[in-house]
């Protein structure tokens, strides 16, 4: 039976009355686990996928699929021809990296993945004199705190806290993100400021929910608040305004807190971090003229505001 159903599903591969945009949406849902999940990853809906996964197992005759307690789990069939449409898929990723490298003119589009920290605040700001200069290039800037995967081009440069180690990439360090222990100058005139970390017992912490994208700083936090929170909240932009309302103290990124003059940097010896910031790019697309141009723009703003990223302006004293 498995034998057939290989030979039945390398045949029907070839056969261009199926669509690959068929088989892209089977390797989503198999993937994802879920037709939600698949729709988010591939920018549609869920019905519309449900319809194409429903149209694919009409084509190749076989359910692809069994719904599960644990989501959508590929049947004998669906496993049998897994294989091959991640072949398929990696074949088609390779082209498509390849003809954006060879693109020799300018305009078009640049997908940057960042953290919400960083892609929010810093990169947008950053960018703006970029923009003006090479007014043909459209900037796509996607925030989250989960990794983007270059391979699948859900984008063309990312930048991460943490060093690729696998993969056909090219990878530059950017240099260190430091974090630091702030509060509003409001709440330390009503609370008094820490001057151990045995003070913090007395005070109120801003931190990260329980679930949800989780930046490398929550267990850092979660050690420090001992479950003494007031505030908590998977974005960090809501939990950098709870700091200036003077809901308790909380752990940032100095780039962050150190430009708004409301926010006091506390325990500086005692508490504090930092993580190495890192630029990545498909080694095919850094080819790319409008890739690269973006890439080393990326790096060369990064190096001027080094001692923003690094905390030096919080240490120094500096306004």
């Amino acid at each position: 039976m498995r034998d057939w159903l290989i030979s039945h599903a390398s045949y029907t591969l070839m056969n261009i009355m199926i669509d690959w945009s068929s088989y892209r949406v089977f390797l989503a849902v198999a993937e994802c686990g879920s037709l939600s999940e698949a729709a988010r990853r591939l920018n549609s809906s869920q019905p519309t996928i449900g319809r194409q996964i429903q149209s694919l197992e009409q084509a190749l005759g076989r359910k692809l699929f069994a719904r599960m307690p644990r989501g959508m789990v590929p049947t004998p069939a669906g496993e049998a021809i897994l294989d091959a449409v991640r072949g398929m898929a990696e074949a088609a990723l390779a082209v498509e990296r390849r003809l954006s490298a060879g693109a020799s003119d300018l305009p078009g589009e640049v997908r940057i993945a960042a953290t919400e920290g960083i892609g929010s605040q810093w990169l947008t700001a950053r960018l703006a004199d970029f923009r003006r200069r090479h007014p043909e290039i459209v900037l796509t800037v996607t925030v989250s705190n989960q990794a983007a995967d270059l391979s699948r081009r859900e984008a063309d440069i990312a930048l991460r806290l943490f060093r690729m180690t696998a993969g056909d990439y090219v990878v530059k360090k950017l240099g260190p993100v430091a974090q630091g222990l702030y509060a509003a100058s409001s709440y330390l005139a009503r609370r008094g400021v820490p001057t151990s970390l045995a003070d913090l017992d007395s005070h109120e912490m801003v931190g990260f929910t329980e679930t949800g994208d989780r930046l490398p700083q929550a267990p850092h936090v979660e050690r420090l608040a001992q479950g003494r929170y007031a505030f908590r909240s998977n974005s960090l932009l809501a939990q950098l305004q709870a700091l200036r309302q003077g809901y308790g103290l909380g752990m940032t990124s100095c780039f962050l807190a150190d430009p708004d003059p409301g926010l006091v940097r506390v325990l500086t010896t005692e508490v504090g971090y930092h993580f190495d910031a890192w630029a990545v790019v498909h080694r095919d697309l850094r080819q790319s003229p409008r890739i690269r141009l973006v890439f080393d723009e990326i790096v060369g703003l990064f190096a001027e505001d080094h001692a923003l990223f690094a905390g030096r302006r919080s240490e120094d004293g500096e306004p």
